[in-house]
């Protein structure tokens, strides 16, 4: 047993470890349970912090994505187009070289019959398609119809 002035506290000592033990057990599973209600608190945000990164993350990939995918249209319609400008080109040019061939086959024409007019000869009825392009040169000028074009517009036009 205790002797002197400690064993007058063993006594004392074990009635406040007895009461002060459940006391600092619970003290213990509060501090132990705000401990877990903070860490799970910081859990939580971690896990929304990392959801809201994962979700830019798909809107950042989707947006370059659909970026590639417009910029891959758009380079082929410039390529169509520029394959089209080079087309229309083309075409323009033997459109130019029609309307010149088509007015020098109209000069031409119109040089024969008043050559045959001089010599006294009657040229050939105008057919229908050209009478609008070419005039009588014994009866002047035939009317013009709207529905072919004439072709002293395309003497104008510059070849």
């Amino acid at each position: 047993m205790a002797t002197g002035a400690y064993a007058a506290l063993v006594p004392l000592g074990v009635a406040a470890v007895g009461v002060a033990g459940p006391y600092l057990t619970y003290r213990l599973g509060v501090r132990n349970a705000a401990r877990t209600e903070e860490q799970d608190d910081r859990a939580a945000d971690a896990k929304g912090v990392e959801a809201v990164v994962e979700g830019f993350t798909a809107l950042l990939t989707e947006s370059r994505s659909v970026r590639d995918d417009l910029r891959d249209r758009v380079q082929a319609l410039e390529a169509r187009s520029s394959e089209q400008g080079a087309k229309i080109a083309v075409l323009e040019e033997g459109r130019a070289a029609d309307r010149r061939r088509i007015t020098a086959a109209v000069r031409y024409i119109r040089a024969l019959r008043s050559l045959l007019v001089e010599r006294g000869q009657t040229p050939p009825p105008v057919p229908e398609e050209l009478s609008d392009d070419i005039a009588d040169p014994t009866h002047g000028p035939a009317p013009r119809s709207t529905a072919t074009p004439a072709v002293d517009h395309l003497e104008a036009t510059p070849s």
